[in-house]
Order: C-alpha cells, then structure tokens, then sequence
C-alpha cells in the first residue's frame, strides 16, 4: 500500500515537473501556443520546431522541447529525443559515486594557449 502511494506521488510529481517544463517559455509565433498543437505528431526532428525533437514511442510519436541548461530533469547522453539537451549544450555527468547524475551543461572551453609569435616581436 505504501509503495503504491509512494508510486503514485512520484508520478504525479513528474507530471508536474513535465507541466512546468513546457510553460516556461513563451512562444512568439500563435501557431505554437494554440495547445492543440501542443502534442504536435511528427516522423522526423525536421518536423518539429527549433529547440524540439521528434520523440518516437510504441503508440505514436511527438515533438518534445529538449533539456535547458539547469532544467530539473536528467539528460542521458545515450538518448534519441526524451532527454536529449538543447543545441549548444552537452550532455555532462555531474557529482561522483553513488549521486552522480547527468545533467545539460555547456561545454568546457580549452584553456587558452600562448604560442610564440602571436604578438611577441623578437629582438634581433
């Protein structure tokens, strides 16, 4: 019994999170905020708008807003489209040991180099 309230609180959690999700942003273009469109049918990432990906199930496929940087659900730097991150963005595993998770960060820029001869005038 206890598992089945546990079960369902952590569903009704996600549903909320999964909500949340979705009205953060604003859509400029009318098209994209009639909610109608909002479970738009796709077969490829084409189909979709900027910012989506096409997210094939068993009983149908969908546009899906990917992962922000920051957002409260994990990437998963295997995924097709569910937990795929926003274009700029890498999928990054985060913490170490037992807590570590993935999440969407942006990537690491390489420490700068000096090489010689990119300013430096030489005394002859």
């Amino acid at each position: 019994m206890k598992f089945a309230l546990v079960l369902g609180l952590c569903l009704a959690f996600a549903f909320v999170v999964e909500s949340f999700e979705e009205d953060e942003e604003f859509l400029e273009d009318e098209y994209k905020n009639d909610k109608r469109f909002l479970f738009k049918r796709c077969n490829t990432d084409g189909d979709c708008g900027s910012g989506e990906c096409c997210f094939k199930n068993l009983l149908y496929n969908r546009c899906k807003t990917k992962l922000t940087e920051g957002s409260l659900l994990f990437c998963n730097p295997r995924s097709a489209c569910y937990f795929r991150c926003q274009d700029g963005l890498e999928c990054r595993r985060v913490g170490s040991g037992f807590l570590s998770h993935y999440k969407c960060k942006r990537p690491i820029a390489p420490p700068p180099t000096e090489e010689p001869g990119s300013g430096d005038v030489d005394n002859f």
